[in-house]
């Protein structure tokens, strides 16, 4: 998991998890699981192991260090399918009757929703199976496998 913060003062925090700086400014140190940070900024830190809850300290900081703010970010974050994303592909991804599936081996769950977010279809698929899109109208859709990331598909 990654995890996006946004430090407002100096300060010095402790997390219960062990993590990797993937960015930040004025990160002075960092000792076993804690951040130094010198002045006003921003970063990313990497958890090393999957993690369901997370704990964070204030150890030390200066007048007003509530005005730390930690975050997810749906695009940093990492997928617990991240195999399974990297390999599907929608094609062809603009099409008006049927779209294919390519990259598993083995038959995957799917749901097909609106721009509204609205599941509108669903079923099973296996490598290279024809889905037909022939009833939904003009526009942008999203695939989903397993409930992992949307793929983005144009019906024209």
């Amino acid at each position: 998991m990654r995890l996006y913060f946004v430090y407002w003062r100096a300060g010095e925090y402790a997390f219960d998890q062990p993590f990797t700086i993937l960015s930040g400014n004025d990160i002075q140190s960092t000792l076993g699981n804690t951040i130094v940070v010198s002045s006003a900024g921003s970063g990313i830190i990497e958890f090393t192991n999957p993690i369901t809850t997370l704990n964070v300290s204030v150890i030390s900081a200066t007048t007003g260090y509530m005005s730390t703010t930690f975050g997810l970010s749906e695009t940093l974050s990492i997928d617990s399918n991240e195999n399974i994303i990297n390999k599907i592909k929608v094609f062809p991804n603009l099409s008006t009757d049927f779209i294919q599936i390519k990259g598993f081996s083995e038959d995957e769950k799917y749901s097909i929703y609106n721009m509204l977010g609205l599941e509108i279809m669903k079923g099973f698929c296996t490598e290279n199976k024809m889905i037909n899109i022939q009833e939904l109208a003009k526009g942008m859709y999203f695939f989903k496998v397993n409930n992992t990331q949307n793929i983005k598909f144009f019906k024209e």
